[in-house]
């Protein structure tokens, strides 16, 4: 039920013509209820009140199964709030076995490159770009140097795409975190819009890319990023002074 309402969202561009048509109503019976209510056409003021409900109804018919930007925020929470709780128990991995070196990473936003289905981008009346796809991870750095990766990678308005997105690497294995920026055009009913996007993408050594994903960006995303390159360039440092040790 959720779903059709989302995708309601984002397939409606626009004021429709039956909005326009219940908001005349609407106001057309307020005015006559309030000029007749209290003089000697009661009878003008009931027919007034029953072109107010008319109005009323329409508007319900047109907007009432659409979801709203504030009705799309709460479904992803409800979607994400145990990430963290869920991906130390999927991992069993704890905070007392974080790394002190570098905290645990959330990476969060709405994807743009999805392609696996439809995707549907909307800007909404909060001034706020969103797509019908979402995805979210968090990020563990252990003390055995060691980084996991639990996630969810979800649609809003098709129930049947839930994926989770889980993963465990070493750091000398992996090459290096970066942002990368992209510009996107999306239709938007007569119009088209162009995106500012930006992928969070880790890759191993040879290039394999392991986590790439939407993300909202923001100083904390670079400083991620530089995190996590530092903690590679140490841990590879280290392995190479070991093995240079070993074969002394």
């Amino acid at each position: 039920m959720e779903s059709k309402r989302n995708l309601k969202y984002f397939t409606t561009y626009g004021i429709h013509p039956g909005t326009i048509v219940g908001l005349v109503l609407a106001a057309i019976g307020v005015i006559v209820v309030g000029l007749f209510l209290n003089s000697e056409y009661k009878i003008v003021a009931l027919i007034g009140a029953i072109v107010l409900v008319a109005g009323l109804v329409v508007l319900y018919i047109i907007n009432g199964g659409k979801a709203t930007p504030d009705d799309l925020d709460y479904y992803i929470y409800e979607r994400i709030k145990y990430l963290d709780e869920t991906a130390q128990k999927r991992h069993e991995v704890y905070e007392q076995h974080f790394s002190k070196v570098i905290k645990p990473i959330t990476l969060a936003g709405y994807d743009y490159n999805f392609n696996e289905g439809e995707l549907y981008f909307k800007k909404g009346s909060d001034n706020k770009n969103r797509t019908n796809v979402y995805n979210t991870a968090v990020l563990y750095f252990t003390k055995k140097d060691r980084m996991y990766i639990y996630g969810k990678h979800f649609s809003l308005t098709d129930e049947l795409f839930d994926k989770e997105i889980v993963g465990k690497y070493k750091f000398v294995d992996l090459e290096k975190a970066e942002i990368i920026e992209k510009e996107l055009t999306f239709p938007r009913g007569k119009y088209v819009s162009r995106v500012k996007t930006y992928t969070f993408q880790i890759t191993k050594n040879g290039g394999e890319v392991i986590l790439s994903m939407s993300v909202d960006y923001g100083a904390d995303m670079d400083k991620a990023a530089d995190d996590i390159n530092r903690i590679i360039a140490v841990a590879k440092d280290e392995a190479a002074a070991k093995a240079a040790a070993e074969n002394a």
